[in-house]
C-alpha cells in the first residue's frame, strides 16, 4: 500500500493553549485497476448464399457458373455440418447485400438469399 501526503501543517495546540503540534493529512492511495481491454466486436457481415452442397464438386461447379456470370467475389465455405456453401460478397451494410441478391436472382440464381455467416 502506498501513502500520499496531502498536506503537512503546524497547528497551535488547543489543550491549555500551549505548544504546537505538526499534523500530517494523509490518504491511502490504491492504484487504479489496469484498464480492461475489450476487443471491438467483430463486424457482422452480410453475404449472399447461392447454394449449399454435400459434395464439394457441386459447389465448385456452381461457383464457376456464378463467376462466368460476372460475379467475381465468389467463394466456398465448409461448415461444421459438412455442407459446402457457395457465397458471394461480404458487406457490413445489409442493403448492399440485398442489392447483390437482386442482381444474382435477375441473373438466374433464383435461390440466392442473404446470410450473416
Amino acid at each position: 500500500m502506498s501513502v500520499k501526503v496531502l498536506r503537512k501543517q503546524r497547528y497551535k495546540c488547543e489543550v491549555n493553549g500551549r505548544g504546537w503540534v505538526t499534523a500530517t493529512l494523509v490518504t491511502n492511495i490504491t492504484p487504479p485497476p489496469p484498464p480492461q481491454i475489450i476487443p471491438p466486436p467483430s463486424p457482422r457481415l452480410f453475404r449472399v448464399q447461392v447454394g449449399a452442397f454435400g459434395v464439394r464438386s457441386n459447389a465448385e461447379n456452381l461457383r464457376v457458373r456464378i463467376v462466368n456470370a460476372g460475379f467475381s467475389d465468389t467463394f466456398i465455405t465448409t461448415g461444421n455440418d459438412g455442407l459446402h456453401r457457395v457465397q458471394v460478397g461480404a458487406f457490413s451494410v445489409r442493403a448492399n447485400a440485398d442489392a447483390l441478391r437482386t442482381r444474382l436472382v435477375n441473373a438466374g440464381f433464383r435461390d440466392a438469399f442473404v446470410n450473416t455467416n
